[in-house]
């Protein structure tokens, strides 16, 4: 089967996008009316009666409206891609039991804009997001995710393109480089894994794997193999875009 990207390249207007419906909770109209008069309100009295007290907040709830539309137009892309290739797609929900050790920490876990279905493998994608630390100094993190369903359990293995994602992973230690890597694919990638388990790790990481990803696929991943999953780790925000999601494809 051949993945159609061809619904990626889709235009889509703004009023495509505001009839869109999510999975998310939506407020009553009347809900989003008294959102509205109580920032109207509140620049009013913050700005003692000045006109530009309203203005402000109307020209505030107009940029994120828009920013709205634009993050509709990317769900309607990706929505359009999964049903013309026979999968489904959600706007948001729980990840599921994973290994990847990105998914160890944080909270208020979830993962958007998500395409699941099977290519070879069983396979979800998306956008995980998740929180660290609390009040001031909390901040979000945001990581592009393909996690693939594999056929049988192998020991922790990275292949690390330098975007970062095993970052925790790495800090654990007890890995050791793999040396009989082919050196076009050393300069881009490095293989790690536990000592001991070199034999599992060419069971996996075979020459062929290392080559497309070193020549076929448009963009750097970092990969993490752990228990029964694979994980393509495609940096800060996973976009509906030909190049992020044939990366994917290819290596899958």
């Amino acid at each position: 089967m051949n993945i159609n990207y061809q619904p990626l390249q889709t235009d889509i207007s703004f009023s495509e996008a505001a009839k869109f419906k999510t999975s998310f909770g939506k407020l009553p109209g009347a809900a989003w009316a008294g959102i509205v008069l109580v920032v109207l309100m509140t620049g009013y009295f913050v700005f003692s009666g000045n006109i530009f007290g309203v203005l402000i907040p109307v020209v505030i709830a107009g940029i994120a409206y828009f920013a709205l539309l634009a993050n509709k137009k990317k769900e309607i892309r990706f929505k359009a891609f999964a049903e013309a290739n026979g999968f489904e797609y959600i706007s948001s929900g729980e990840p599921g039991v994973e290994t990847g050790s990105v998914f160890e920490g944080g909270h208020a876990r979830h993962a958007k804009r998500i395409v699941h279905g099977t290519y070879n493998l069983p396979f979800w994608l998306g956008t995980y997001v998740y929180s660290l630390g609390v009040a001031s100094n909390s901040r979000t993190v945001k990581v592009g995710v393909m996690s693939i369903q594999l056929p049988a359990s192998f020991p922790h293995i990275l292949i690390d393109g330098g975007l970062h994602a095993l970052g925790s992973a790495k800090a654990k230690g007890g890995f050791v480089e793999y040396q009989n890597v082919d050196p076009t694919v050393s300069e881009v990638y490095k293989v790690l894994y536990p000592e001991g388990q070199e034999h599992a790790l060419q069971t996996i990481v075979t020459p062929d794997l290392l080559y497309t990803m070193r020549n076929r696929v448009p963009r750097k991943v970092d990969v993490e193999i752990r228990g029964d999953r694979m994980y393509l780790y495609t940096g800060m925000l996973l976009e509906p875009t030909e190049k992020n999601l044939k990366t994917l494809f290819t290596i899958l």
